[in-house]
């Protein structure tokens, strides 16, 4: 089946909701490590890791309810019933008025945008350009042929990691055991996700990391 070009906005799901709620959890958490480090006087600094770890879990807080309504909106969608799904509010979220105002005007020459143009702001960017296969086979070969020894490897700083000691790291699971005892909290599978990640703590052997360029040594 041949679909008309450019209009992949129009059918795809993801473009329908599901990306701007995502953006809208993960620029969220990005405004609350940002409000956390100048409160400690720290550098709000973000590296890929660090961005990872964010994307990994604000993707598991967009709801089944609006990855339905996407692929609704978007007409992949088979049931007689033509009843709406729930509503969402996802797309809703976003930090508090008083963490958004104590973000934005901590810089007085800054100008005083929304948290939706903030989550806006790189939709328009342009991330790739066309290449051609001839372009894409020189590419991959003058890749091959740098290998290590190239400029841009030389230059990638490595980020330390810190070895958190057994000890420390149990000591801290106690912490938050003892935090949802105060709490009176009565759900016991959040007390059996706390033993499953005791018994994984104990069970992990610490060894040496493998750096991120091995991966993409030519062979």
């Amino acid at each position: 089946m041949f679909l008309p070009a450019n209009i992949t906005s129009k059918l795809q799901p993801l473009d329908q909701g599901i990306i701007h709620t995502f953006k809208r959890f993960y620029r969220r958490e990005v405004v609350k490590h940002t409000l956390t480090s100048l409160e400690e006087n720290r550098s709000p600094e973000i590296n890929v890791l660090l961005a990872m770890k964010f994307a990994r879990k604000k993707w598991y807080l967009v709801s089944d309810v609006t990855v339905k309504n996407c692929f609704k909106k978007a007409g992949f969608w088979k049931s007689i019933d033509e009843q709406d799904l729930p509503g969402e509010n996802d797309v809703e979220v976003g930090p508090s008025n008083e963490e958004w105002t104590k973000l934005v005007s901590h810089e007085s020459n800054m100008l005083m945008p929304s948290f939706e143009d903030f989550v806006q702001i790189d939709d328009d960017v342009t991330t790739t350009g066309e290449q051609t296969n001839d372009d894409i086979a020189k590419n991959c070969v003058s890749t091959c042929i740098a290998g290590n020894d190239s400029e841009d490897e030389a230059h990638i700083p490595e980020t330390e990691i810190k070895i958190i000691p057994l000890k420390l790291a149990l000591n801290a699971l106690e912490t938050v055991r003892q935090y949802f005892d105060y709490a009176a909290v009565i759900d016991q599978a959040i007390f059996d996700k706390i033993y499953e990640l005791e018994k994984s703590i104990e069970n992990t052997k610490i060894e040496s990391q493998t750096k991120l360029t091995v991966f993409f040594e030519c062979k």
